[in-house]
């Protein structure tokens, strides 16, 4: 009987941790004020965006292109991680929250350069390289730091394979590949 229980209290948490308002135009950012949405609210609502295309480095992708990069895992590509945190800054950033990260997203189109971000392109970058850089993204479109996240956009991401752990997760190694200590819907696996 307790194990049910822990399995239903385990389901409801999971239904509800991670649930937004998937394909709607509406943008909390416009209706809310000062305050940003994660890469998971801008990956599932592409009738929200603010823009039709978006700079990464030198190249300008369309909004096909960047829903195709939001789409691509990590898969240990820096650039990859990078350019999903980058995204959603810009795009808080065009809806109107207050830019707080000015010299991260500079910094950021300057490590990307001419690199062409897959799946669109080949490009690749360490992610030791890409880290500090993305982990200071992330943190401004989560809310840890600038305005704050926005109330009605929903959980912040939690999509296994973005590289970011968010709860439910036990661990994200930027796939969603079994076999590598991390299994497929991000839970540890035992290593012996």
């Amino acid at each position: 009987m307790s194990r049910l229980l822990s399995t239903v209290a385990l389901t409801t948490l999971l239904a509800f941790a991670c649930t937004d308002r998937l394909g709607s135009s509406r943008n909390p950012i416009t209706e809310e004020g000062d305050c940003t949405l994660t890469q998971g609210y801008w990956k599932n609502h592409p009738a929200a965006w603010p823009v039709s295309s978006v700079a990464l480095g030198n190249r300008t992708y369309t909004k096909a292109e960047a829903l195709s990069v939001f789409a691509q895992p990590v898969n240990g590509n820096g650039l990859v991680s990078l350019a999903h945190q980058l995204l959603a800054a810009k795009l808080n950033v065009a809806s109107g929250a207050t830019n707080a990260v000015a010299s991260e997203i500079a910094q950021a189109d300057a490590m990307i350069g001419a690199l062409v971000v897959p799946p669109v392109g080949a490009g690749s970058l360490p992610t030791s390289a890409t880290s500090a850089t993305a982990q200071a993204l992330d943190d401004y479109n989560t809310g840890a730091t600038g305005p704050g996240h926005c109330d009605g956009g929903g959980s912040p991401d939690c999509a296994c394979g973005d590289g970011v752990i968010h709860a439910p997760e036990e661990c994200d190694d930027g796939n969603t590949v079994s076999g590598d200590g991390c299994n497929s819907v991000c839970r540890l696996e035992g290593l012996l």
